[in-house]
């Protein structure tokens, strides 16, 4: 791997990646490694589980319905006949 150094980033530009990296729950470093990888087309279908899911559901989640309580069925008794 390779190291990049980028001087003179405009404040407004490491503030964006800021926001966007703490959206993703990734480091300033990382979220610049990603936005260079999807910009370049580079490792297509190796996104995080969450990603994927925030893709689908946006960034809120969604609501479940809350599943009835049911009582558990009475266990197999093998000793009688």
């Amino acid at each position: 791997m390779t190291d990049i150094v980028i001087h003179d980033i405009d404040v407004r530009v490491r503030e964006l990646l800021g926001r966007y990296a703490a959206h993703h729950g990734r480091t300033i470093e990382d979220e610049a490694r990603a936005i260079l990888h999807e910009r370049l087309g580079l490792d297509r279908g190796s996104e995080h589980l969450v990603d994927v899911a925030r893709a689908l559901f946006g960034g809120d989640g969604v609501d479940l319905e809350e599943h009835p309580r049911v009582p558990f069925p009475k266990p197999v008794d093998f000793e009688s006949p």
